[in-house]
């Protein structure tokens, strides 16, 4: 009877120490879910002798700008976009944007950029317009 008892306990011991090993455990990460890419959507309204009017959409985003710049100058880069340009409304809907102190007769190009959550740019949206005399 004693060996039973005996045979038993060194059976439980077995158990609690498997049980309690250190061997790591299998753990799958899920990745990250893809987010959609960023977009902006840009509409050419009216054109002055100094101002323009646009309107745009911005989707799958949580910042947006635009910088108008004389057509003569260096396109900017994304990242220089969102630092310097006006920051647009990341809504899904179409909204409107005003730019004024433009020169006459002069070549202007708009560059528009999207950035996701993830830091993921869109591509940059341009449009290309001469204002009045």
């Amino acid at each position: 009877m004693k060996h039973k008892i005996l045979l038993a306990l060194i059976a439980a011991f077995g158990l609690l120490f498997a049980a309690c090993s250190d061997s790591p455990t299998e753990q799958t990460e899920q990745p990250a879910p893809e987010l959609p890419t960023p977009s902006i959507s840009l509409i050419l309204g009216e054109v002055t002798a100094s101002t323009v009017e646009l309107e745009y959409i911005v989707t799958n985003a949580t910042e947006a700008a635009l910088l108008c710049l004389p057509a003569n100058q260096t396109a900017p880069t994304e990242l220089q976009l969102l630092e310097m340009g006006t920051p647009l409304t990341p809504s899904g809907e179409k909204l409107s944007q005003k730019i004024e102190s433009l020169t006459p007769e002069t070549d202007y190009t708009l560059y528009a950029v999207a950035k996701n959550q993830a830091g993921e740019y869109g591509r940059i949206r341009t449009l290309s317009f001469t204002t009045l005399e």
